[in-house]
């Protein structure tokens, strides 16, 4: 039996929602984005959900922490893991239009970038909520990469593990409404495609100083591939066969949510799903 697991830990805003759906179109039935009741991904939880996909080749998750790779390693799972970064600043200020635009948050970038558990996110996400693990935890994880290269990564890491992806894989800018003014200012500090106020600037500078620590120590070594032997089948399914898809869809809503105890249609992690300055900085990775 074909034991390995590519494990995708999923952080927002670096462009992993488009790989997540990419894992749904090319394996039906053999891909799975966790779900779980609270904001971190339990054993317990992988047990249920190793027992409705039992020949699952992708796990990936905004939930997951880096203890999932012992606990599949420990069921014999051979895991091929990785995640996906992006500039600290970019990435927060991409949050920020996240919430904005689904008015989950009503103030300003400074106002966001003062909420406790949203500074040094990657920090913190990385470490399981404790900022010092961070750097540790990334180093368990096998590749690292850069979000502007993560289209030919995915395609090199899923053939040169035995997968021939019949659709292929790109990031794509779901926020593609207009940007408001705080975040184009005529003469202000570029980030990114961003340009702002030169005091807002300033502020995510000063609370993301960890996140832009990970940011350099993860540029010496993007893109690195783990040396693959043996290349085993993952037998894809044909992404052409819409009943499967369709079939894949109605096994996630009508039995893997319910059984994780989730009955709503549209999940989000409890962190994610209302005014973020409510979200408490102790309960955001837990």
């Amino acid at each position: 039996m074909n034991n390995k697991i590519i494990v995708f830990f999923h952080i927002e805003k670096c462009g992993g929602t488009s790989l997540v759906e990419f894992f749904r179109r090319n394996l039906p039935f053999q891909a799975c984005e966790a779900v779980s009741k609270t904001n971190a991904f339990t054993e317990a939880e992988l047990r249920k959900t190793l027992r409705l996909y039992p020949s699952i080749k992708a796990l990936s998750g905004h939930n997951l922490q880096v203890e999932v790779i012992d606990w599949l390693e420990e069921r014999g799972f051979d895991v091929v893991s990785f995640t996906i970064l992006r500039d600290p600043l970019e990435r927060a200020i991409s949050d920020f239009l996240h919430d904005y635009r689904k008015s989950t948050f009503v103030g300003s970038l400074i106002d966001y970038a003062n909420i406790a558990w949203k500074q040094n996110y990657l920090a913190k996400f990385l470490g399981s909520g404790d900022p010092d693990k961070a750097l540790q935890n990334l180093g368990r994880i096998g590749s690292v990469v850069e979000i502007g290269k993560s289209g030919d990564f995915v395609d090199r890491l899923l053939r040169d593990n035995g997968l021939d992806p019949q659709l292929p894989y790109a990031i794509e800018n779901k926020a593609s409404s207009q940007l408001p003014d705080e975040v184009k200012r005529e003469g202000g500090v570029q980030v990114g495609r961003y340009s702002i106020a030169p005091e807002a600037h300033a502020r995510l500078l000063e609370v993301n100083g960890l996140d832009l620590e990970i940011w350099r120590c993860a540029q010496a070594r993007w893109d690195q591939l783990p040396n693959e032997g043996t290349k085993p089948s993952l037998q894809p399914h044909s992404s052409s066969d819409g009943w499967r898809k369709l079939a894949a869809s109605l096994q996630r809503n009508l039995a893997y949510k319910p059984l994780m105890g989730i009955w709503s249609k549209y999940y989000a992690l409890p962190r994610n799903r209302s005014n973020p300055a409510t979200v408490t900085e102790e309960s955001a990775f837990r």
